[in-house]
């Protein structure tokens, strides 16, 4: 999980993770990491910084139970004919933006054979693979920066095939009738991509997948290309999963790998052939021992490196990996070697068909180890009998980077066990006819209108707290109570089966799903606004947040008795902090700032400095657009984003009660 955690410096601006299987645990866990937020702090938000791709297996995680993370369902018309048996690619593609020059960028690839689920993190062994690539390297000719815009290119239009099959309406919502700032990001993250691809050269990528050849038919050229193409000694397979049946022979996928790279001159005719499977079920392994005995190859359980696990750990293995090098008998030294990692598992489905209706959607990394050791040294230690082992510094070895190990083996008298095979599912997440829906409140009234943001189909209904169907209003339902975060939808599929999902209601500031907003302090919005573009701070008021400015406001006084003279210093201080953080936004965020801006100000309509402001009949607002309190683009009156500022500041003046008092300039 901290692979998905910010640079020192940089801002989360997007990601897109794709994988099998999520559950809603590790998802929050994965969007606190990449958005620096608790799971209260990014509902009360409301802003969508994470695209989640799966299996259409897999049941919906509605936004409410993973804010901020939007799992998107596939289009129900793309089942057939099918595009994959499963959607069974597991990667990560994240965009972070420098804090103090909007400018630098930074993309980050993950690479992954393990699921988004908390039995992956407690309790597999899986592995991953990550680059990164910033914008200050995109300009230079350096091979090792084009190989990895190759890599993140490669994995971003994988991410843009799905996009085309996954309903993204969401990500897309406008905010007001203009582009959200999901959109914008995602925009932003595409461009930061573009740049990305144009930098290449002529390298192909390491990243690869089943999209137009298995993944079988692939690893040959991408050894020959990233790794040395020469014959190696010895080959070490491991899958969560074999194939299911078996007649006793050598299991297929693993033998048609040992043949392919003899063939091709990546393996030698005796090497040392090894898998590593799951003790408790290994599938086809398990009824094959002695054609694997016979044909020389070996069978071990894991290796769960104590280093990382500790030394009672019982993970099971659901890692698939190659691995091949070379190696002198007592050396210890392992030369010439390449990882193969991914999701396919070492079955037909997995590694040796094509994306289809009989294979999955799988995805993986290539890349050459370069010199490693098998395994730590263990000496004696200094008690007696105690053994210690020596692990050297900068020194990779296979057993702690692999799930390997060579103390252990398996043979057809200590045989594994079969298991189960994979299971199989329906889809349970198809996109529902309409994907979101925005609220209008009905004046002087709790209840209000859900509007579709096009036409209801025929047959779609709404249901209410009780499961009873809503009425329609037009092109919208009326809701019988104050502002949801989400609602029940009802409708009948092309195939005519009945299904139910959880929608997220947008309110009037574009969030999505949030909790009511809270009243502030205007030194709280200081504080948040100091932080833009992210949206969500810890609350703490003993801290000062936005240069301790929050220490500005008055403790002892209530709104009714806080002097005029004070009040007006209390809020020239924060409109103060608040026009340094804008006086430095990027032109491209400008519309997301006046939003943030209007709704954070909105906010602190009941504080004391308000209050204290209504009373002598002054509006300080207007300061907010006065000359150097606002970026250069903004600084003419007849210019868009300068007409934006201001038609943010009069809403809020009006909800601050102050529409028709005289500026604080003129009386101060």
């Amino acid at each position: 999980m901290r692979l998905f955690e910010a640079p020192e410096g940089h801002d989360p601006l997007f990601a897109w993770v794709c994988g099998y299987s999520a559950d809603a645990l590790c998802i929050n866990d994965m969007a606190e990491r990449f958005t620096g937020a608790t799971a209260d702090l990014r509902a009360a938000a409301g802003h969508i910084r994470m695209g989640l791709i799966l299996d259409p297996g897999n049941v919906q995680l509605p936004l409410a139970d993973i804010p901020g993370v939007a799992h998107l369902p596939m289009l129900a018309a793309l089942q057939e004919p099918r595009a994959f048996a499963l959607m069974h690619a597991k990667i990560a593609l994240m965009g972070f933006r420098d804090h103090e020059d909007p400018a630098r960028w930074r993309l980050r690839l993950v690479v992954s054979t393990g699921n988004w689920t908390t039995e992956t993190l407690e309790s597999s062994l899986d592995l991953a693979w990550t680059i990164e690539l910033s914008s200050s390297e995109i300009n230079t000719a350096d091979g090792d920066v084009q190989q990895r815009c190759a890599d993140i290119s490669a994995a971003a239009d994988l991410m843009s095939w799905l996009r085309e099959r996954y309903d993204t309406q969401l990500l897309l919502a406008p905010s007001r009738g203009e582009p959200g700032e999901t959109a914008q990001a995602i925009d932003l993250v595409d461009t930061w991509i573009v740049l990305c691809t144009k930098a290449v050269g002529d390298k192909r990528p390491r990243f690869f997948d089943s999209r137009r050849d298995s993944l079988h038919k692939q690893i040959p050229a991408l050894v020959k290309g990233h790794a040395q193409p020469k014959r190696r000694q010895h080959l070490i397979m491991g899958s969560g999963f074999y194939e299911g049946g078996g007649d006793g022979a050598l299991p297929s996928v693993p033998a048609s790998i040992v043949e392919q790279l003899v063939q091709e001159g990546l393996l030698t005719a005796s090497a040392a052939v090894t898998l590593v499977v799951n003790p408790s079920g290994c599938q086809a392994v398990a009824l094959s021992m002695k054609a694997i005995h016979k044909a020389g190859w070996t069978v071990r359980p894991p290796g769960r490196p104590a280093s990382l696990y500790g030394s009672d750990s019982r993970r099971e293995l659901h890692a698939k990996f190659l691995f091949s090098c070379n190696s002198q008998e007592g050396s210890g030294r392992c030369t010439s070697g390449w990882v193969y990692l991914g999701s396919g598992n070492l079955t037909q489905p997995g590694f040796t068909r094509r994306a289809g209706a009989a294979g999955n959607l799988e995805a993986g990394v290539v890349f050459a180890t370069g010199e490693m050791r098998w395994q730590p040294e263990v000496k004696v230690g200094r008690g007696k009998g105690m053994l210690v082992t020596h692990v050297e510094p900068g020194v990779l070895y296979v057993t702690e980077t692999l799930p390997y190990q060579e103390l252990e083996l398996l043979t057809p008298d200590k045989p594994p066990a079969a298991g189960d095979d994979m299971p199989e599912r329906e889809a349970a997440w198809l996109a529902p006819p309409v994907p979101w829906l925005q609220w209008e409140a009905l004046p002087g009234q709790e209840e209000g209108r859900l509007r579709a943001p096009g036409p209801i189909p025929v047959g779609c209904e709404l249901l209410d707290s009780t499961g009873a169907p809503c009425a329609r209003d037009g092109d919208a339902w009326r809701w019988p109570a104050a502002l949801p975060r989400q609602v029940a939808l009802q409708w009948l599929d092309d195939e005519g089966v009945r299904r139910r999902a959880l929608i997220p209601v947008q309110d009037g500031w574009g969030r999505m799903a949030a909790t009511p907003l809270g009243t502030l302090s205007l030194g709280e919005v200081a504080r948040r606004l100091d932080a833009f573009p992210l949206s969500m701070v810890e609350d703490d008021d003993d801290e000062g947040g936005a240069g301790d400015n929050a220490a500005l406001i008055l403790n002892a006084e209530s709104p009714r008795t806080t002097r005029p003279a004070n009040a007006i210093r209390e809020m020239l201080a924060q409109i103060e902090a608040i026009a340094s953080r804008q006086a430095t936004i990027a032109e491209s965020d400008w519309k997301a700032w006046c939003l943030r801006l209007e709704q954070s100000l909105v906010q602190a309509g009941d504080s004391r400095e308000v209050d204290a402001f209504v009373q002598l009949k002054l509006n300080p607002l207007p300061a907010l657009r006065s000359q150097g309190f606002v970026p250069a683009y903004a600084s003419a009156a007849d210019s868009e984003s300068h007409r934006r500022l201001q038609a943010a500041l009069q809403r809020v003046a009006q909800a601050w009660g102050m529409e028709g008092f005289a500026d604080l300039g003129e009386h101060s």
